[in-house]
């Protein structure tokens, strides 16, 4: 499942603002590339940055989002982040950073306007029966689209329709009980939660290539109205990214909802 990391690093990626390469050393607080000099940085240029961890080399880790507090070029390129990654950076992890130009809070920002201009999307949510005939319900859960049930330790997963039930106020009312131990998969319509932290779930039915480049719109189009903004290389790359935006959208590649009338998804055969 995509996280709020996967949108931050699409989105930073359709902005042409990061720049990624390998690490050749660091810390649970540092990432040292010695190449960096070389390509033309310079001593704080990416404070206030943000640094992504893409990938630890090991397996262990990686996708982690961190604000750069310091870049320093003494002995060797080293960024510095705020908070401390879970592990340690190691030569050969796979890492971006990109400057204060665009923010992680701009493009956290960003990447919640596009969530919530979907409006309601389908989700759904898993509870386990005990058996009972009443189970109480967040206020998320305003327009239930269907219930199902089932043993999902078996191999294929069994799942039947539950045809009779009430919601209201609350509650959740069956006229027989699921067997206790089985699964309730309650699907229904609601607006995306907003996402903040990097391990934050997106929707699986929200295309994240669609997300990242919808926020990139809008991070661009906030980008043209700052101070010293270059007119025309900006508003070339808006026009650009809401083309790549249009073609996806186009494609019906956002998310892709399930019929109100289809009980089971894909793969979930009726017993």
């Amino acid at each position: 499942m995509a996280t709020l990391f996967d949108a931050l690093l699409h989105t930073a990626r359709a902005l042409e603002a990061l720049h990624e390469s390998v690490a050749t050393g660091g810390s649970t607080t540092t990432i040292i590339d010695n190449r960096l000099s070389a390509l033309g940085w310079v001593a704080d240029d990416f404070d206030q940055g943000t640094a992504f961890w893409i990938r630890d080399a090991n397996g262990s880790a990686g996708s982690q989002s961190r604000i750069v507090s310091d870049f320093n070029l003494t002995g060797s390129g080293t960024i510095t982040v705020e908070s401390a990654f879970s592990a340690t950076i190691e030569t050969a992890d796979n890492y971006g950073v990109m400057t204060r130009r665009y923010t992680r809070g701009l493009l956290v920002s960003k990447i919640n306007e596009a969530l919530q201009e979907l409006g309601e999307i389908e989700s759904f949510t898993d509870i386990v029966s005990t058996g009972a005939l009443e189970y109480a319900l967040a206020a998320t859960f305003k327009r239930i689209a269907r219930i199902i049930a089932g043993n999902t330790t078996t191999t294929p997963q069994a799942w039947t329709r539950i045809p009779t039930y009430q919601h209201a106020e609350g509650r959740l009312l069956f006229k027989t009980a699921p067997a206790s131990g089985n699964t309730i998969r309650i699907y229904y319509y609601a607006n995306h939660a907003a996402v903040y932290a990097d391990a934050d779930a997106i929707n699986p039915d929200i295309n994240i290539d669609w997300l990242g480049m919808a926020a990139s719109v809008k991070c661009a189009r906030w980008r043209l109205g700052q101070p010293g903004a270059d007119q025309r290389a900006q508003t070339a790359l808006l026009n650009d990214l809401m083309s790549r935006e249009g073609g996806i959208r186009a494609r019906r590649l956002r998310w892709r909802p399930n019929s109100i009338t289809n009980v089971f998804p894909t793969g979930y055969p009726e017993t």
